[in-house]
């Protein structure tokens, strides 16, 4: 008899405590699976009592692709850069990189959507090992709007390395975060 006693003031305390406390806090709920690309190319997701997104790491815009014996290298684009329509591009790829002398590049805003497709062409003979300087132009609708999040403002830039034969293990890109001028 002690025990259904005991066990009825239990079930009593955490019921008036449930019905007492503020709305927000009975509600446990989630976000939802978003996630945001940031201008450094990783990403974030939804969190808090509002699931707004987390914050993206600072990106240096005066920082610089640095790798060591890249096969494709720009000269005219640095991480986290503003740009413009039309994006003039400049720089070198090793021969391998083209296919009748020209390269693709695509623009993407930054929920991942391809926005603008262009390509680059080789300044000299292509068909080498050797580095080949670039230029070209891609023309493109800014995606980002004053009074837009800032987030709206990332994007990216990707060269592509020309594939004609569609086998996935000749795909290669380098993926170069951006910023979008309203």
């Amino acid at each position: 008899m002690i025990y259904v006693f005991l066990g009825f003031a239990v079930v009593t305390a955490l019921a008036y405590t449930w019905l007492t406390a503020p709305m927000d806090e009975q509600l446990v709920g989630a976000c939802t699976a978003e996630a945001m690309v940031c201008p450094d190319g990783s990403t974030v997701g939804r969190s808090g009592s509002d699931c707004s997104f987390t914050a993206c790491p600072e990106v240096d815009p005066t920082s610089v692709l640095e790798v060591v014996d890249a096969p494709i290298t720009i000269g005219s684009l640095s991480v986290g850069e503003l740009i413009n329509s039309p994006l003039t591009l400049e720089g070198s790829a090793i021969g391998p990189w083209y296919f009748e002398a020209t390269m693709p590049v695509e623009i993407w805003d930054w929920t991942g959507a391809l926005i603008a497709t262009g390509f680059v062409t080789a300044d000299g003979d292509w068909m080498t090992v050797d580095s080949v300087p670039f230029t070209g132009s891609v023309t493109f609708t800014s995606p980002y709007s004053l009074g837009d999040p800032v987030a709206q403002q990332a994007g990216s830039v990707v060269f592509k390395k020309a594939n004609p034969s569609g086998e996935a293990a000749y795909d290669d890109e380098l993926i170069i975060p951006i910023l979008f001028t309203p």
